[in-house]
């Protein structure tokens, strides 16, 4: 063997180490699901597996790419049988009317828009009138708990905001070009904001990016960060403690300019999630977890 082929070979068997490191710890007994540890991606675990990321996203009924610790994935295909088969059969055909969302119908016919998506190979929540859907009849995979704040709360009441997909590492231009480190839920100008969990205000006041911004320390020692709001609640203050399901401000559109700027986009609360050493999490799954297992104030 020459010696570039050696080089080649040796640093494929550094790769292949680098991607195994630590896989074998995390798969159950039946070797057919894998706890997904910090680093991951579904890239790294296909690879290991030897299956494609869009089988890992079909059988896990993912959206997206994102994946969090402590998360189960199923790393094989799921056991077909005659009962799952006369489902798939006895599924419903629904035609999207005007005022339809994938929420929407998800929640008439009691199954999760990722088996909907999934169901119709939709890749976006998009939907239009006069189109057909499968109504999937298998009974709903309840959401997976996230490793860490299990006990919170959704920020926002039941019926005061609209239904919100997956917005964390979009592309973003104001400021420079960069990601959006967030989840994006719309509700009229005004809508009461909650904790979502117990902890102390680090942050408060004007940001040029945030508007009028809130940051709560967590016990976890994690950071949840609303943005973009109208106002405070009354008596708000940095340093200030605060509990689950208290009322800290207003859903607003401040932000992307000097104080005091409004009006530059949609009235939204930007959610965010970050560790202890101020590195992004995506919060969709948290917030998705606390609004499918009805967790509110």
């Amino acid at each position: 063997m020459r010696k570039g082929q050696r080089k080649r070979t040796y640093g494929a068997a550094l790769v292949a180490l680098w991607l195994a490191g630590g896989i074998a710890d995390n798969v159950n007994a039946s070797n057919s699901a894998y706890t997904v540890q910090n680093g991951d991606s579904l890239w790294k675990i296909a690879h290991i597996y030897g299956v494609s990321i869009a089988d890992l996203k079909s059988w896990n009924n993912l959206t997206s790419d994102t994946i969090y610790p402590g998360q189960t994935l199923r790393v094989t295909p799921p056991s077909t049988n005659n009962s799952s088969s006369s489902s798939a059969a006895a599924a419903i055909v629904y035609t999207v009317r005007a005022g339809d969302s994938l929420y929407a119908i998800a929640q008439k016919y009691g199954v999760t828009v990722a088996e909907l998506k999934t169901a119709n190979r939709l890749s976006t929540d998009t939907i239009y009138v006069g189109q057909t859907l499968t109504i999937p009849q298998a009974a709903p995979t309840p959401p997976t708990a996230p490793p860490q704040l299990q006990d919170g709360i959704f920020p926002l009441k039941a019926g005061t905001y609209t239904p919100f997909s997956d917005t964390y590492g979009q592309s973003r231009s104001y400021g420079g070009e960069r990601r959006h480190e967030g989840t994006d839920i719309f509700a009229s100008k005004g809508t009461p904001v909650y904790a979502a969990v117990d902890g102390t205000v680090v942050r408060y006041g004007w940001s040029e990016l945030g508007g009028w911004r809130l940051t709560i320390r967590t016990k976890a020692g994690l950071f949840l960060y609303y943005a973009h709001l109208q106002g405070y609640a009354a008596n708000l203050s940095e340093g200030q403690a605060v509990v689950k399901g208290q009322l800290v401000g207003f859903v607003g559109d401040s932000g992307y300019g000097p104080v005091g700027t409004t009006g530059k986009f949609a009235p939204h609360l930007h959610v965010g999630l970050y560790d202890a050493n101020w590195n992004a999490i995506n919060p969709y799954p948290y917030l998705k977890y606390w609004e499918q297992n009805g967790l509110r104030h």
